[in-house]
């Protein structure tokens, strides 16, 4: 969305986006079949702030490949863009429903399914993802946010 459209948006009275962004991973993104660049991503969050509509997103952290790299993408897409960001309205781990694809096609995925997992938790087959590591990130995640949104107040 460019700067002419959101502002067309904002006369007939948009004043917010909530975007479920997911990730900020390109690899990530791409394993969801997201269908999104992280860079176009960017440039509509600053184009929605320069047009003054309030940009809110949603991300899950601990996806089937999230690796520890893809996890620092998230962080550093959240420092870098912040302050045109006006809330992360929900921060959750992935759950793995049963009907999803990801459930349905486990094998395919290399996921253990909770049923079959020690912890009663999902996780990769060769442990890269359990739920210790997606708790730990989860927990970084939020407490980037809660250290960002607090100085973003103060100002």
């Amino acid at each position: 969305m460019d700067k002419k459209l959101l502002s067309k948006a904002y006369k007939a009275g948009c004043r917010g986006l909530i975007f479920g962004l997911e990730s900020a991973s390109q690899n990530v993104l791409n394993h969801m079949k997201k269908n999104i660049i992280i860079s176009t991503v960017e440039d509509v969050i600053i184009n929605c702030y320069d047009v003054v509509i309030d940009v809110g997103c949603f991300f899950i952290i601990g996806y089937v490949n999230e690796t520890e790299k893809d996890f620092e993408n998230i962080l550093q897409f959240v420092k870098k863009n912040y302050k045109y960001i006006k809330t992360i309205y929900s921060s959750s781990g992935l759950h793995i429903l049963k009907g999803s694809e990801l459930y349905e096609e486990a094998e395919k995925y290399q996921i253990i399914l909770p049923e079959f997992s020690p912890d009663g938790e999902w996780c990769t087959a060769d442990r890269s993802n359990t739920s210790k590591i997606r708790n730990e990130r989860l927990k970084r995640f939020n407490d980037l946010i809660s250290e960002l949104y607090s100085k973003k107040e103060a100002v």
